[in-house]
């Protein structure tokens, strides 16, 4: 056992970054096999990959350490919610990026620079039955609905989990059911 010192207080911060620097390696690799556009089912298993990064490596900080178990447990908990938190602002700048049609659309204008596009260039681009078939067809590939019947079905955990969540957060702060 060592005494506890600056130093290793020092490395205790760094396990959430490493954690986060591994989520986002772990998603760029998973993303270029899975070409099935599952986007959301791959980040869940790069944060799960971070979490367990960040979780070693504060086990191996924090092995020989001259804590009691209760700072131990206290430190484990504060740094993967600081890790927890990192991947849930990653999550976020994925799915925006991903699912924001003004941010594809920002990029359309970015990439014809000063000739710019007309509506019909865009409304031929982005139909609503256009854009709901590649939604559907992303919920499909991520396995977060299915079909029965001709009709759409939630499946349920996962993703229908964080949607109940944030109707529930709606209601409470907007008072809005829809």
């Amino acid at each position: 056992m060592h005494n506890i010192n600056s130093s290793f207080i020092n490395y205790l911060p760094i396990s959430p970054l490493i954690g986060i620097l591994l989520d986002v390696i772990a998603h760029i690799i998973l993303s270029r096999i899975n070409k099935k556009g599952a986007h959301v089912g791959t980040q869940f298993i790069s944060i799960a990959i971070g979490l367990i990064v960040t979780l070693s490596f504060l086990i191996f900080l924090l092995w020989d350490a001259e804590l009691s178990l209760l700072n131990n447990i206290s430190y484990g908990i504060l740094y993967c919610i600081i890790y927890l938190e990192f991947a849930f602002i990653l999550f976020n700048i994925i799915n925006a990026n991903v699912s924001s049609l003004r941010v594809r659309m920002l990029k359309e204008y970015a990439i014809v620079g000063e000739k710019g596009l007309s509506d019909e260039v865009l409304l031929r681009k982005y139909s609503a039955s256009e854009i709901l078939a590649v939604r559907i067809e992303r919920l499909t590939a991520g396995n977060q609905i299915y079909l029965n019947d001709n009709r759409y079905f939630a499946r349920k955990g996962g993703v229908a989990m964080i949607a109940v969540f944030f109707n529930g957060l709606r209601f409470i702060l907007l008072r809005n059911k829809r």
